[in-house]
């Protein structure tokens, strides 16, 4: 899984903060961090996952209309058992299709799919605001106490490889890759518990303290740097090689 991690053509590297904390500004981290959070949502609408929610978002209220109307015309037990039954082989189809068309509203897929091409300007403006959210996420965090730059690199180093879209992307792939990131999906759920769990206790090691416990900095870090790998892979469409399941 290492040499996986270490090779894989999306890097990311924040640097840890040898020194003491600015422990007022991390005390109000929830209160500082609204201006540039704000400015973070605006940007997020560019994100190609942000259109594809709104398919999705639509399906998903006329499936709760149809429940609401089958439950409210009086449904036997036993009618509600063979819906539930028939929901739990029917789930993993209906989830694909949804999926499916919701990843027709991503433009990666779109260009990569039909015209086998992947913008360099589309890339590197991506690239720029991923780096930006980063910067963000370890502000958020308390990775960092430095307030986020919307262009400086500041602490958060990205690398992230041009792909070559002939070469290195295949044209039929991006339609499932959000398919096959499901198990990264699950796998990430219980880390970002406890990536939590360790934010709440580098919150209290800089009160009493002043620093961040390299520990918890190292998985927080590793935690974001896996995420943004499952991205890159099935939203972003950057690599078709599959992310490594590793912290590193």
């Amino acid at each position: 899984m290492t040499n996986g991690a270490d090779n894989y053509p999306v890097k990311l590297s924040i640097d840890y903060p040898d020194r003491n904390m600015n422990r007022p500004t991390s005390f109000f981290r929830l209160f500082t961090i609204i201006p540039i959070a704000f400015v973070a949502f605006l940007m997020a609408q560019a994100f190609p996952f942000m259109q594809s929610a709104t398919t999705y978002n639509t399906n998903q209220d006329e499936f709760n209309q149809f429940l609401a109307r089958y439950f409210a015309a009086g449904a036997e037990p036993q009618d509600i058992f063979a819906l539930l039954i028939a929901a739990a082989f029917l789930a993993p189809i209906v989830l694909f299709v949804i999926g499916f068309i919701a990843n027709l509203f991503n433009p990666f897929v779109l260009m990569i799919v039909f015209r086998q091409k992947y913008p360099r300007f589309w890339f590197e403006f991506y690239v720029k605001l991923l780096g930006f959210f980063s910067r963000v996420f370890s502000y958020f965090t308390l990775l960092s106490d430095v307030y986020p730059s919307t262009d400086e690199d500041q602490n958060v180093h990205l690398d992230i490889q041009y792909p070559d879209v002939k070469k290195d992307l295949s044209r039929g792939l991006p339609l499932i890759k959000w398919f096959l990131a499901i198990p990264h999906y699950i796998v990430l759920c219980f880390v970002a518990i406890a990536t939590i769990v360790c934010d709440v206790l580098i919150w209290f090691s800089i009160l009493f303290t002043g620093r961040v416990p390299k520990d918890f900095f190292d998985f927080i870090t590793g935690f974001y740097r896996w995420g943004l790998r499952v991205a890159a892979y099935a939203t972003f469409q950057f690599t078709d090689k599959y992310p490594p399941f590793s912290l590193q």
